[in-house]
């Protein structure tokens, strides 16, 4: 429609025809812009060639839906995504060839917001550029022997909220890759079997935490050139090479990392800050790897790193309590390890006692020397006067 006014002149102006048009490009968009949705009663669906979803459009996937997929075929998705399956009803995404496994789930639309919840993804993966993803409840299952550097979920810029998840992996490909974010959270989520679990490259702001790793064939925890991070009340049993890993790589140091009530057990390495990182390691209980803590330049030219030990258990360490070198500076105060002295004020050379470490049961056993004997200008225990040394 085309508007006229009059004048005092009595002229008849044309005034809104660029308003006009505008409004009608939009409406024939939101015409054109449709959902596709899934759902329990006409599962199970079957991809034999890649699924595409445009700009405008929306791929629901509803509870108790089946989609099986054909070898090497994606779903790429320019528009958004939701998955809804329920606790009772969750919705499965599996492989039409059982170890072979199919492609990858490509979210790419920028800006846009894409939630999956109650799913179990089987051989596939997803990769999320600059969408703000999150998982409630994904169970991820790969059996595919998958090269390096393969991850299970990566997501570049945007954002990532990992919540409740688990990754039962084959020994091949990787966890979870966060890049370029802030703000970035995964908690409550268990890894077995996968290497990397999580990797984190130029992460600000974010926290990993009450994680579970369990038989990771590399590192557990692997932060490049991340600033302001809280690695908080993770258990990791057994990564064949570091439980944490805090570092640089190719991307630059990692710094303001806090390490916080970790439990770590029978790794290579328990934490180690390499190539110029720094952070603090308060309330930890490290037991039976082979060093302690490291804190190395490990790399010529990159630069010697620092970390602040504090209220921190480090016991039966097979090699050494902590290793470092000339260019790298520890600083270990009210811990305790019952294989060397260690200079600093109010530590311990003295048996922990925990309850029954065989069960994996840290908890120190009211004999303890580690309780009321953590560093006084800290928070004290629940249910003692004083801060206690280590993770429980």
């Amino acid at each position: 429609m085309i508007n006229f006014y009059k004048s005092k002149s009595q002229k008849y102006l044309l005034t809104s025809l660029s308003l006009s048009i505008v409004i009608s490009i939009f409406f024939a968009n939101s015409l054109f812009a449709k959902e596709i949705i899934y759902d329990k009663a006409h599962s199970p669906y079957y991809l034999n060639s890649t699924l595409t979803i445009g700009e405008n459009d929306t791929l629901i996937i509803r509870e108790g839906t089946t989609i099986i997929i054909d070898t090497a075929v994606n779903i790429v998705v320019y528009g958004n995504m939701f998955v809804k399956g329920t606790t009772v009803a969750p919705v499965k995404i599996l492989p039409k060839v059982k170890t072979i496994g199919w492609g990858q789930i490509k979210l790419l639309k920028k800006g846009s917001h894409c939630s999956f919840e109650h799913a179990e993804i089987v051989d596939g993966a997803v990769i999320a550029i600059a969408v703000h993803l999150v998982y409630r409840h994904i169970h991820f299952i790969n059996r595919q022997k998958l090269p390096n550097n393969y991850n299970i979920t990566r997501v570049n810029w945007g954002s990532a909220d990992l919540q409740n998840c688990s990754i039962e992996g084959s020994g091949k490909g990787e966890g979870f890759l966060l890049k370029n974010m802030n703000k970035a959270i995964i908690r409550n989520c268990t890894f077995s079997n996968i290497p990397d679990a999580i990797e984190c490259v130029r992460l600000k702001s974010s926290r990993i935490s009450n994680n579970l790793f369990v038989n990771i064939p590399d590192d557990a925890i692997d932060l490049n050139n991340c600033i302001d991070i809280m690695i908080d009340s993770n258990i990791i049993i057994y990564a064949h090479d570091r439980g944490l890993e805090i570092g640089s790589e190719i991307f630059g140091p990692s710094e303001k990392i806090m390490v916080q009530r970790n439990l770590i057990v029978n790794c290579k390495e328990g934490i180690t800050f390499k190539e110029g990182s720094s952070g603090i390691i308060i309330n930890n209980t490290l037991f039976q790897n082979k060093y302690g803590v490291v804190c190395v330049e490990l790399v010529g030219g990159k630069g010697g790193s620092k970390v602040e030990i504090e209220n921190t258990i480090i016991s039966q360490s097979k090699v050494s309590t902590i290793k470092t070198d000339s260019l790298s500076e520890v600083l270990i105060n009210y811990s305790l390890s019952d294989k060397c002295k260690m200079d600093g004020r109010g530590n311990l050379f003295e048996n922990p006692q925990f309850s029954n470490p065989i069960i994996y049961d840290f908890s120190l056993n009211i004999t303890s020397p580690c309780i009321n004997a953590g560093n006084p200008d800290t928070p004290s225990d629940p249910d003692w006067p004083l801060s206690n040394i280590g993770a429980y």
